[in-house]
């Protein structure tokens, strides 16, 4: 895992309850949360603030797959939730874990890679192609399945 520092059942308008960072009682569009949840989900999905259909279900497989259910995790819609960065997801919840499907940009000086797992500041992160382009690619599907992985101490 390459370390670097530096100095959301899917999306209805969903309340946020209390979390680790004090975040209370706030509707933000495109994000689903219940209390205390450190894996944080991004991709965008402009058409509709709801994942549906196959993006819905390879999703699914992919959050089992790595041992978690769909209530362990936040989703967060990037063509609704404007402006989501790595200190928003830290301002905002207690993140631990950050899978990022397509082209989303989470800080302004740092690019990151697909299919390379890193550690930022104590955040695990993988990127990996949209949802879409995974339903018909073994290879993408694969890698990230290997960055996934090491993230998630799977053997």
């Amino acid at each position: 895992m390459l370390q670097i520092t530096q100095p959301a059942t899917i999306f209805n308008k969903q309340k946020i309850y209390s979390t680790g960072n004090g975040v209370e009682n706030k509707t933000m569009t495109g994000v689903e949360v219940k209390t205390g949840k450190e894996v944080v989900i991004l991709f965008s999905q402009p058409t509709s603030e709801t994942l549906k259909g196959e993006e819905r279900t390879q999703l699914i497989k992919i959050i089992t797959a790595c041992k978690l259910k769909e209530e362990d995790i936040v989703l967060v819609n990037t063509a609704f939730a404007k402006n989501t960065s790595l200190a928003w997801l830290r301002k905002n919840f207690p993140v631990k874990t950050l899978i990022v499907f397509g082209e989303i940009a989470v800080s302004k000086n740092l690019s990151f890679k697909k299919h390379i797992a890193y550690s930022i500041d104590g955040i695990k992160m993988v990127k990996s192609e949209p949802l879409t382009k995974l339903l018909t690619s073994g290879a993408d599907k694969k890698a990230l399945w290997e960055e996934l992985r090491v993230i998630f101490e799977i053997q």
